[in-house]
């Protein structure tokens, strides 16, 4: 089944530093999101060989695309048998995202396996025509990105915040980069999705701690792969 979701979404990035102090708040603040509060997200990202969609990021170009296999994890998990993955395609025009995602079915050890050699992944990335895609040329496996992710549920406008932590890269197809992982990521995001385009009012006593940048994270942990003397990489 195809999944398509619009919403304009905001991003403010952190010191890793000050995680602790943005969740208090968060905790104090906003209600938890009663059906997923806490877990881990991995990702598997594609691009073309060249990296367009990286290309797309560096140039700040207004429509923007991530293709990628996202699946989750509870803290405790120990996954065995299949997984519920989804393939999404995820486009934004400025501040407005449209996303669109399809469940896929995969066996746990196909996940912790090859991620860059196994034909069932890289079979996956021609489906992104499913959801309305048509990618500028092949897509392959390039990178996995996971972090912990905290959700909440502002009760005032329904907007939904994810506070993300832990931003890394362990895996990558090395083929395409100078440098083997890990990459780790000396910040945190905070995302917000709902009706504002501003930071909500209620974050006022955290304002100062946050920044507001078109962030990705896909392209800050390549940007580690491909020059890692960059800003925010250790």
């Amino acid at each position: 089944m195809e999944i398509f979701q619009e919403a304009i979404e905001q991003k403010f990035v952190f010191p890793l530093g000050q995680a602790e102090a943005v969740r208090d708040w968060m905790e104090f603040r906003f209600a938890r999101d009663p059906a997923h509060y806490l877990g881990e997200i991995r990702s598997v990202y594609f691009d073309t060989p060249s990296l367009h969609l990286l290309e797309e990021k560096r140039n700040s170009d207004y429509q923007k695309t991530k293709v990628r296999l996202r699946w989750y994890e509870s803290p405790d998990a120990q996954p065995s048998g299949p997984v519920t993955c989804y393939l999404e395609v995820k486009r934004k025009s400025g501040a407005v995202r449209r996303k669109g995602r399809q469940a896929v079915s995969l066996p746990a050890e196909t996940l912790e396996g090859d991620l860059f050699g196994n034909p069932r992944i890289w079979e996956l990335a021609a489906r992104a025509f499913e959801l309305d895609y048509f990618p500028p040329g092949t897509l392959v496996p390039v990178a996995e990105i996971r972090y912990r992710r905290f959700r909440y549920v502002d009760p005032e406008t329904g907007s939904r915040l994810s506070l993300d932590t832990g931003i890394r890269c362990l895996r990558a197809n090395l083929d395409l980069f100078n440098l083997n992982p890990p990459v780790h990521l000396d910040c945190g995001v905070l995302e917000q999705k709902g009706p504002s385009r501003f930071l909500l009012a209620s974050q006022a006593p955290i304002a100062a701690l946050l920044h507001k940048r078109a962030f990705s994270k896909y392209a800050e942990c390549l940007e580690g792969l491909l020059q890692p003397t960059s800003k925010g990489i250790k």
